[in-house]
């Protein structure tokens, strides 16, 4: 994935790069709240921080957005899923 920029080997790249693919699929749905990072860190098998990371540039791209005091929620109208 390009538009995440970082190295492509890069382990927080690699997880932000799941995590956008889940939300293209269908996995993650659009307003769902995402899993815990330290549990999202945990089934990624990175560092939180890593996962912290790679949500944070998520954000930036307008593919999840964070309520302050209830976490990460898949934006409304992520990149990559309009409708047909």
């Amino acid at each position: 994935m390009r538009e995440l920029g970082g190295r492509p080997d890069s382990q927080w790249v690699k997880a932000a790069g799941g995590i956008a693919d889940g939300i293209r699929t269908g996995r993650y749905a659009p307003g769902e709240r995402l899993p815990a990072v330290a549990d999202m860190a945990t089934a990624a098998r990175v560092h939180p921080r890593v996962m912290a990371r790679a949500l944070q540039r998520l954000r930036e791209l307008g593919y999840v957005v964070y309520r302050n005091g209830y976490g990460y929620y898949v934006s409304d109208e992520p990149p990559g899923t309009a409708p047909a």
